[in-house]
């Protein structure tokens, strides 16, 4: 439902100002109520892990767990993860979940502020609530009108009061979903919701560096979308609106996302793009085939496997931005598909760079071709900066090329432990970003969790370094640190671009 790192990025990016939840980068409010109950959700998680370590500082006047830790131990408290334990707000919110909408329980005395029913009263109510509606919806669920109330008649007699707590339970169906079933969408994919929830799992087997899990889950998406593969006729081709045809290359390229076939991907894409300029007027050339071979033949494709040096990357980079009319305005949605597919291709173009003559062949093309309007602007700059770093890297200096010969010393403390872990967290980042990149698209909010995941461990990097006393375990940490600082560097470049070209939209 919630990582870690989602928490402390919604608790570092949004603010509650009178009930109404601010964007604290934009200062404007938010207005999407699944994001609204995200926040909330974490920002009561990380408060009730804010107390629990006042507690233990004002009880043993210090502790040795870090903040890390006391959010994690709070989210296993609130069952996040569907944990069941013996902690007493985890009893009460699992019990809430399967009571079906009407749950009693005896507490003694009559202080809920103090109790473990303080989420649902007083001013975590609103807090408490948001996250209850988040667990129901995990479930397919919604909840509405919760109300607490306590029973004091039994108080005085033995010194028990009776909390009871009252909602209604719906079916829940997001906004979006409504209005694809009032529209009733041609080409809907039929087990839409067992895929997202399986992208759900996965995206956080991905996070927590669970490759197993995440080729398990994946394995079962590419069974369910390889069993409904779409398919259409010349005839019934014929019959569909434009809106209806789009829909379809969507489908066809969702598809080819899931098994990682760039050609297919590539050639749903290159229809809808040419779909679209005939819708706005820019072409009059039919845009249907039955299939990627009905057009192009076998020789082609591998024509097209073979030419996947940087110069493809920057030929599929361009047909993506000569698609851009100024004139007219995109909404959000695809705002974010277009900066994606840029900056999807940007990076595996300066990825593909493996000397200086490609340096200087794609800064010639860059300068030549790239500078018409703001954005072709703002993209120049970016791409001529990270040619700048690809040239450091394949040209190290000297000192950069200082000898690796191990020095021994024995300084009485062993760090090989803490370094291993080290090297395993930075691995374990590696592993998730490149699978990032495999899924063809940038996704900006699994961007920034990589990116606080990297931060944190490089923090971790530097304070090891400052305890190490012997020159190869600092040089160790030297080294790992440098592989961090640069999978850092391509992250932030990615963030920077993708925010800098969304201005200019």
């Amino acid at each position: 439902m919630l990582t870690y790192e989602e928490i402390i990025n919604y608790c570092s990016d949004y603010k509650i100002d009178n009930g109404i939840v601010i964007d604290k980068r934009t200062n404007k409010q938010v207005l999407d109520e699944e994001l609204i109950l995200k926040i909330k959700s974490s920002i009561l998680l990380f408060k009730e892990a804010k107390e629990a370590y006042q507690s233990d500082i004002q009880q043993f006047g210090r502790t040795i767990k870090t903040q890390e830790d006391y959010v994690k131990k709070t989210m296993e408290k609130f069952s996040v993860n569907n944990e069941q334990n013996t902690y007493g707000v985890n009893k009460l919110i699992n019990a809430i979940l399967s009571s079906g909408g009407h749950y009693e329980e005896n507490m003694s005395g009559k202080d809920l502020f103090n109790s473990k029913f303080s989420i649902l009263v007083g001013a975590k109510q609103d807090y408490g609530l948001a996250y209850l509606r988040l667990k129901f919806r995990e479930k397919g669920l919604d909840i509405e009108e919760l109300k607490v109330s306590q029973d004091l008649s039994e108080l005085q007699h033995n010194g028990f009061s009776k909390i009871i707590i009252d909602f209604k339970v719906k079916k829940y169906q997001k906004e979006s979903e409504k209005i694809q079933q009032e529209n009733k969408p041609l080409f809907q994919h039929p087990k839409a919701q067992e895929l997202n929830e399986l992208e759900r799992k996965k995206q956080l087997a991905k996070q927590n560096g669970n490759q197993e899990e995440f080729k398990y889950y994946q394995s079962l998406i590419e069974k369910i979308v390889k069993e409904n593969e779409l398919s259409i006729s010349p005839n019934e081709w014929d019959k569909l609106s434009d809106e209806e045809k789009i829909l379809f290359y969507k489908r066809k390229m969702n598809e080819s996302k899931v098994f990682k076939d760039e050609v297919n991907y590539n050639y749903w894409s290159s229809n809808l793009s040419r779909l679209q300029e005939k819708m706005n007027g820019s072409i009059d050339t039919p845009v249907y085939n039955s299939s990627p071979t009905a057009s192009q033949s076998v020789v082609e494709q591998v024509k097209q496997e073979q030419r996947k040096d940087f110069k493809y990357y920057y030929e599929e980079m361009m047909k993506i931005i000569r698609q851009y009319k100024p004139s007219i305005s995109l909404t959000e949605e695809q705002k974010k598909q277009f900066v994606g597919e840029i900056f999807y291709n940007e990076m595996y173009m300066i990825d593909r760079i493996s000397s200086n003559n490609d340096i200087m062949q794609l800064i010639n093309l860059i300068v030549n071709n790239l500078g018409n309007n703001e954005i072709e602007n703002r993209l120049s700059n970016i791409i001529l900066t990270e040619l700048q770093e690809k040239y450091k890297e394949l040209n190290p200096t000297k000192q950069q090329e200082v000898e690796k010969e191990e020095i021994h010393e024995n300084n009485g403390l062993d760090l090989s432990g803490l370094i291993s872990e080290l090297k395993n967290e930075l691995i374990k980042i590696q592993k998730a970003y490149h699978t990032m990149l495999k899924d063809g698209y940038i996704d900006d909010q699994e961007l920034d969790t990589l990116t606080i995941m990297i931060v944190r461990v490089i923090n971790d990097g530097y304070s090891l370094k400052g305890i190490a006393t012997s020159k190869s375990d600092v040089r160790a940490i030297n080294s790992i640190i440098d592989i961090l600082e640069e999978e850092k560097r391509k992250m932030t470049n990615v963030q920077y671009g993708i925010k800098e070209i969304g201005r200019s939209l």
